[in-house]
């Protein structure tokens, strides 16, 4: 990755966001894998071997801001019409009517992951298309006993740039 940044003269903290999906979690030699940043170069200047903090999970994260309880640790603001990088966003919606599985369309969303009343219901990857051009998958379950019959807090991280406002939730049939 490269990307420009404007520094000032004296100290300067540099933030480098990483995720890690996919890695091995077993074999031999593991210990040798290597992952995250193997290198860091800015403005020509290395600071591979300079002393670098790790933090483990986001702000929200830490704060549960995916609870009921947790939202009002911070400052919402109203969707609008743009998206950026790494935003959390929360709404509720009322239950589909019938018995029937549910599902959350996350089709026009890029990469995130996904609470529904405080419970995780995973990590989506809508923006990997497959050859033909489609999302490899945009329907994501979520289970009955998660949902309330009105109410429901549906909050979601995008890491990518998604549009929430495209996003539903419907039953799902299943035919064979």
């Amino acid at each position: 990755m490269e990307e420009s940044v404007d520094l000032i003269n004296g100290m300067n903290n540099i933030s480098i966001l990483s995720a890690t999906v996919g890695l091995p979690n077993s074999g031999a030699f593991l210990e040798q894998r290597v992952a995250g940043l193997r290198k860091v170069n800015v403005q020509g200047r290395d600071l591979t071997s300079y002393a670098w903090g790790y933090q483990v999970g986001l702000l929200g994260e830490k704060l549960q801001i995916y609870t009921v309880n947790g939202l009002s640790k911070v400052q919402w603001e109203n969707f609008q019409s743009s998206t950026k990088p790494l935003t959390w966003y929360q709404t509720t919606f009322d239950a589909p009517a019938s018995n029937d599985p549910v599902a959350l369309n996350l089709g026009s969303m890029g990469k995130g992951l996904v609470w529904v009343n405080g419970q995780g219901i995973g990590r989506y990857w809508v923006s990997f298309h497959t050859s033909n051009g489609t999302p490899s998958q945009q329907w994501y379950h979520i289970p009955r006993s998660f949902l309330k019959s009105t109410g429901n807090l549906l909050v979601i991280l995008e890491e990518e740039t998604g549009n929430p406002l495209g996003i539903t939730i419907d039953t799902v049939y299943i035919t064979s």
